[in-house]
């Protein structure tokens, strides 16, 4: 065992030459295994954050979207829109038996809200005699634990609003 160390005031198993270990320990695989679960878990919740803003970032993209819709119909059709024949109030319903141009474009722009905003409506104020115009859209979301904000009668749900105002 030491005829290859010969000489040498080193001898095996010292620091110098440590014994080789084979394998590795039970504790050594379950600590790293425990790593490896911590990390998962945490991007797993990254993901889910992710997810949950990215669904309230849609909501408000359709908002604007929706908005800009009847402010553009507005514009196409701009004798009725100084007429007030768009003012509507949020908790108004849209004309059941819509006959004029501005009746029909309110009608297909509330059906639109509610396709793609859940619990959604909308509003838009009376032309001021400056042109300008006040477009509010409401819907709901699963509320977040910790919010402040309006609920609507459900603890797990809240109205969120948004409101664009333009000149036409």
């Amino acid at each position: 065992r030491g005829a290859e160390h010969e000489g040498s005031p080193v001898s095996p198993g010292s620091p110098m030459f440590p014994r080789r270990q084979r394998g590795i320990s039970l504790v050594e695989v379950m600590i790293a295994l425990l790593l490896l679960s911590f990390g998962l878990m945490g991007m797993l919740g990254l993901k889910m954050v992710g997810l949950k803003h990215t669904g309230h970032a849609n909501a408000r993209a359709a908002a604007s979207v929706h908005a800009t819709d009847i402010l553009d119909r507005m514009r196409a059709n701009p004798v009725s829109a100084a007429a007030g024949a768009y003012a509507l109030a949020l908790d108004a319903a849209a004309p059941a038996m819509p006959v004029s141009v501005a009746e029909v474009d309110l009608v297909q722009w509330r059906r639109g809200i509610a396709s793609n905003l859940p619990g959604g409506t909308g509003s838009v104020s009376a032309l001021a005699a400056d042109g300008s115009v006040r477009v509010v859209l409401q819907w709901t979301e699963r509320r977040e634990a910790g919010s402040d904000a309006n609920t609507t009668g459900d603890p797990d749900t809240e109205t969120l609003s948004f409101t664009f105002d333009a000149r036409l």
